[in-house]
This record gives structure tokens, C-alpha cells and sequence, in this order.
């Protein structure tokens, strides 16, 4: 299950997003609410959410700098923005920052459920391939101490091996 934490100074669009889609059917949970970006950070460090949703406009810290903050401490957390502004300088400056997506208000559920399912998807893709590289990570260091041996044994054994291909192994 992938977590999910939302931003907005609205509480009506907060709650909206939160109880208005069953995020559970798609493997998201909910992990927290938060009012600002200031009470976003604290659950960051608390929850570890893979997304958050976020608002652009709020007073305190905006979602544009809680995104700068997420880019430089949390780099792994897909960022999907929403503003009631259709200012052009707000999504060029999201681009700039690497959010995920921008999305404007009202927001339309069946958008923000695609554009959430689709950063899961990358996160979990991500997330295969670091388990898979751990994997052979893991059988490679398994292996070694048997591949060494090998090599040494033909050494012994007389077997003609490039010296170059000595000094590579």
C-alpha cells in the first residue's frame, strides 16, 4: 500500500479528497491531513508518504516551496500540485521544481485518481528495481568467495589464462 498525504489550507477540499474517493480500491491509504506546508513537514518525517497532493496557495509556506523542500530532503516523493489559479507562472515554476503533475480546481476525481494511480505505478517500478538490484547485489557478494576459488584453482591447475584477463579478475 502506498501512502498518500494531502496539503491544503481548505478544509473542505482537504476532506473532499480524503472521503470523496475510496482510496483503499486502489491500494492508497491516507496516511495524514494537513492544514499547511508547515504541518506538511512535520508528517513528512512522521508518515513517509510516496505522494503527496498539494495545494499551491496557502499562507506560511506555499506548495511551491514545501515541493522545493520535498526535492531537496525527499527527492523519491511524487509531488502532484492543484491550484484555483490558472497562472501560467504557477506551472512553469512547478515544471521548473519537477512536480509530478499540476492540476487545476475544481479538480475532477477521475483526473487526480489517474494521475495518483499513475505515480504509483512509477513508484512501485521504482521501487521493483531497487529490490531487484539488491538482489543481485546480494548473490554477487554470495558468489565472490566461489569465483575467486575457481579462478585461483585453474591457476593451480596450469590452465593458461591471458594476463591480461588475470589482472581484470
Amino acid at each position: 500500500m502506498i501512502n498518500m498525504l494531502i496539503v491544503d489550507d481548505e478544509y473542505y477540499i482537504r476532506e473532499g479528497i480524503k472521503n470523496g474517493i475510496n482510496w483503499n480500491e486502489y491500494d492508497i491509504n491516507i496516511c495524514g491531513v494537513a492544514g499547511s506546508g508547515f504541518e506538511a513537514l512535520d508528517m513528512l518525517e512522521e508518515y513517509a508518504p510516496s505522494i503527496v497532493v498539494t495545494d499551491i496557495r496557502m499562507p506560511d509556506m506555499d506548495g511551491l516551496e514545501l515541493l522545493d523542500v520535498i526535492n531537496e530532503k525527499y527527492s523519491n516523493i511524487k509531488v502532484i500540485l492543484i491550484s484555483g489559479y490558472r497562472d501560467f507562472q504557477y506551472a512553469q515554476t512547478a515544471i521548473n521544481l519537477s512536480a509530478f503533475c499540476y492540476m487545476l480546481k475544481p479538480i475532477d476525481q477521475n483526473e487526480l485518481v489517474s494521475k495518483v494511480l499513475e505515480a504509483k505505478k512509477i513508484i512501485e517500478e521504482q521501487v521493483e528495481k531497487v529490490k531487484h538490484d539488491e538482489d543481485i547485489k546480494k548473490r554477487l557478494e554470495e558468489n565472490i568467495s566461489i569465483l575467486k576459488d575457481n579462478f585461483l584453482i585453474q591457476l593451480v591447475k596450469g590452465k593458461k589464462i591471458n594476463p591480461t584477463e588475470i589482472r581484470k579478475k
